[in-house]
């Protein structure tokens, strides 16, 4: 899948997921709470679901819904904490600021929800550059989105500014998290054509960071989550846990999951490795039937226009 599409995945799933909120939310604003409950208990129920969509999606469109349980529920928890939280800093925002500038308690509202959306997007992967990026993705979103909900709420009636407004919200925070953790990756895989798989053609790439351990493997579709945060699908010959790519020194290393490798082989530019191996621009990565061009976002090498075919790197 191309970045920019796995932007606009994230996007609509945003949307579905700040619709749903609003739908479970809405009835909320009509119990006769406190102004204070009622937006924590809003703020809540929009961040399950915000939470709990973005946090899974990766892994769904990696490996279907089987494996992303765990995701689901650390999307969930972290939505419920940012959710509530960001509903306690708009109440006392608003109520400070509604006099002179009361689109500012909305934004950052919404926006301590999407910092914690991101959050739960960093822990999965274990990266802090990942986390930093997401955190900037999430704010920023959340933000607009907070602003746009306000803005809506001057044209139209309450229902109608809150189901868009929390929608767009939705949008804005998968979108934004989604956004900045891509630009801020330091290499990919790309996928070659003539893999078993065509979702893993050249229009699929995965972002890889030097402080992540990247794993690699198939995903057991029988576990409740995965240590693979790297999924490849419906090839047999992928072990669960199969090889390793990190940051070492100045340079990308590969490595079979567990040294010595018992499993099953991985090949650097058509060589078996059975140790840890330095990866450069455009080396070619094989992994049971399947092949990866592992290339780095700022390379002197250039672009991979030049670099030999797959049927050309015989193993």
């Amino acid at each position: 899948m191309t970045f920019f599409r796995s932007i606009y995945y994230f996007g609509v799933t945003g949307c579905l997921a700040g619709l749903l909120g609003w739908f479970t939310s809405c009835w909320i604003v009509d119990l006769s709470f406190s102004p204070l409950i009622t937006a924590v208990a809003v703020g809540c129920l929009v961040g399950i679901f915000i939470g709990s969509f973005v946090c899974a999606l990766e892994r769904i469109m990696d490996s279907g819904i089987t494996t992303c349980l765990g995701d689901f529920l650390l999307g969930a928890l972290t939505g419920i904490i940012g959710g509530s939280l960001g509903g306690v800093v708009f109440f006392y925002l608003y109520e400070a600021t509604k006099d002179t500038i009361p689109y500012f308690g909305r934004m950052f509202g919404w926006s301590t929800l999407g910092v914690l959306v991101s959050i739960a997007e960093a822990i999965r992967w274990r990266s802090m550059r990942r986390a930093l990026n997401g955190l900037l993705g999430g704010a920023i979103g959340g933000l607009i989105g907070g602003f746009i909900h306000h803005f809506l709420g001057t044209i139209f009636g309450p229902t109608v500014s809150m189901a868009w407004g929390i929608t767009i919200l939705g949008a804005s925070i998968a979108s934004g998290v989604s956004f900045a953790c891509i630009l801020g990756s330091d290499a990919y895989l790309q996928g070659v054509e003539g893999n078993k798989s065509s979702k893993y053609g050249e229009q699929y790439k995965k972002s890889l960071y030097r402080d992540a351990r990247n794993i690699i493997g198939s995903g057991d579709p029988g576990r409740f989550s995965s240590k693979a945060n790297i999924q490849i699908v419906g090839d047999e010959l992928i072990d669960s846990l199969h090889a390793t790519i990190s940051w070492e020194g100045r340079q990308f290393f590969i490595s079979p999951y567990e040294l010595p490798n018992q499993g099953e082989e991985t090949y650097v530019n058509g060589h078996k490795i059975d140790r840890k191996q330095q990866l450069q621009h455009g080396d070619l990565i094989c992994l049971g039937s399947s092949c990866f061009r592992f290339l780095k976002v700022r390379s002197s090498s250039g672009d991979s226009s030049n670099l030999p075919p797959r049927e050309q790197i015989r193993r």
